[in-house]
């Protein structure tokens, strides 16, 4: 029988069901980032994976870019 899910809901990302596989499939508003789980806890932990992810790519490149300050050794 065709039984109908509730739909996850995960902020920033648009979330349809993968017809083939029955997983979900969230795609952020950019368009850039994708994640797939079969429940909204699994949705959950790959988002925040994700912002681990991204926000350690992006320290990464403000310490590649940033002027360092030359303190003087007192």
């Amino acid at each position: 029988m065709n039984e109908q899910r509730p739909v996850p809901v995960i902020p920033g990302f648009t979330v349809q069901e993968d017809p083939l596989t029955r997983e979900w499939v969230a795609v952020s508003a950019s368009g850039k980032y994708k994640i797939r789980g079969r429940s909204q806890w699994e949705l959950e932990s790959r988002r925040w994976a994700l912002y681990t992810q991204v926000l350690a790519e992006f320290r990464q490149a403000i310490a590649e870019t940033w002027p360092h300050l030359n303190v003087p050794a007192s």
